[in-house]
């Protein structure tokens, strides 16, 4: 949901951690415009999302909109009261205007430069529609007794907004993980590092303020990889990522802002906490109510009852695809395992396999799936994921950790709309089953 630059399909390198992506706005909900939306084309068919072209289509019917709203003093009306109540709006929407002109290198820019005044305004207009729909549907959810939840990028792009606005928070280094099982040479993430102590003389306005933004609508927030309030793996510029090295954070301080502001907010936090994670994150973490993420496996008796529990995320493989093994292949197709490493993990995969088998009384991948989701929803966990590429029995994954354009990460589509998921009986079947078991 956040912003993001036309060309960068990832969700966790927004141009901003403290505006939205116009792109997901319901053209069809426009204010005061009755004009119809375009109708879905090429953009959106094959296997993957064009972006791009997507983009492109979505935001010049929204330029429409905008240019339509400046002549109508009412909803023009609407959009300064935005404005004038979010002042960083007006700096945001001049920085867009700018990279619409030279690109999103702004470091590259010509010395002195003046935004166009129509490109602001449909910046303004759409950033008003974006978060006028996002309350609605928070609103609507809340009468449901649902919640929207929303999720906080560790970091935002480097030729973003957030580090265009105050380059001195940053240094020249960027967030990465150090060199594991998985990837021996470590990882760049291409984030800019913030630095703590500047972070602190700014009274954490970025982080507060990234906070503060998703808050404003989500009644529920993951922060993603929230061990990085403790401490961030920083690889130098110019320097390989196994060459990096851990920069610890004011920890207890970051916790506090987390917990301001969503109490402010009145609402939940999660913090995703998988894989290899300090005891001292855990122990803030329960100290501060800030749920947890627990993988689903019989081996975990009980979910705490404050913790979600998940099948997959979009950093590993689908269901399916891990019981075939598919991920295996696939990292030996990048070059990160070679034959000998992938038969050791073939073998504890087929004795993690058997073990489901056995506990669940189950066969195949589907039965055993489906097995694992009413464990979940029965479990004691405040909630459970379910992942609609597991009920689909999806073999490809979102994203391939470690990989830029080697896969299509994060442009994989479904082959059916959301119009023929609402009406195909045997998921509706499925969750309604779920939800019970939620219920009862």
């Amino acid at each position: 949901m956040l912003a993001s630059f036309p060309d960068v399909a990832s969700p966790y390198s927004p141009a901003s951690r403290r505006a939205w992506n116009e792109v997901f706005a319901d053209l069809t909900a426009l204010e005061g415009w009755s004009e119809p939306p375009p109708v879905p084309g090429s953009t959106i068919r094959g296997s993957t999302v064009d972006y791009e072209a997507t983009g492109a289509t979505v935001r010049t019917h929204l330029a429409r909109y905008a240019a339509h709203v400046s002549g109508v003093p009412y909803l023009r009306d609407q959009v300064d009261t935005f404005v004038r109540a979010e002042p960083e709006i007006r700096r945001y929407a001049s920085f867009r205007a700018l990279t619409d002109l030279h690109g999103h290198n702004w470091r590259a820019w010509p010395a002195s430069m003046l935004p166009d005044a129509e490109r602001v305004a449909y910046h303004e207009t759409v950033q008003w529609v974006m978060r006028t729909q996002l309350t609605q549907l928070s609103d609507t959810l809340r009468g449901n007794d649902q919640h929207l939840y929303l999720d906080l990028p560790t970091g935002s792009h480097s030729d973003g907004y957030d580090v265009w606005d105050a380059p001195e928070l940053f240094a020249p280094a960027s967030l990465g993980a150090p060199p594991d099982t998985m990837f021996d040479g470590g990882q760049d993430w291409g984030l800019p590092a913030p630095i703590p102590t500047q972070a602190r003389a700014s009274g954490y306005a970025d982080f507060r303020k990234a906070v503060r933004h998703q808050l404003g609508v989500a009644r529920l927030l993951r922060i993603d990889h929230v061990m990085a309030l403790h401490r961030a793996w920083w690889v130098p510029h110019g320097m390989s990522a196994h060459e990096g090295a851990y920069v610890l954070q004011a920890a207890d301080e970051m916790f506090a802002i987390v917990c301001i502001e969503s109490s402010l907010a009145r609402s939940g936090v999660v913090g995703e906490n998988l894989g290899t994670v300090p005891n001292e994150i855990r122990d803030r973490m329960a100290k501060h109510r800030i749920a947890g993420i627990v993988m689903a496996s019989p081996d975990v008796a009980s979910p705490p009852p404050t913790d979600l529990v998940a099948l997959s995320s979009h950093d590993t493989p689908t269901f399916v695809s891990w019981w075939d093994g598919e991920d295996i292949d696939d990292l030996i197709d990048l070059g990160v395992f070679d034959e000998a490493r992938a038969a050791t993990d073939r073998a504890t995969r087929a004795e993690a396999i058997d073990r489901l088998r056995r506990y669940f009384g189950t066969g195949d991948a589907f039965e055993t799936m489906e097995a694992l989701h009413r464990w979940m929803a029965g479990s004691g966990a405040a909630i459970a994921l379910i992942n609609l590429d597991d009920l689909l029995g999806e073999h490809r994954r979102q994203n391939v950790p470690g990989t830029y354009d080697e896969r299509p990460n994060w442009r994989l589509r479904h082959d059916r709309t959301v119009e023929q998921l609402q009406r195909d009986a045997t998921l509706i079947h499925t969750l309604s089953e779920l939800s019970g078991l939620r219920m009862g």
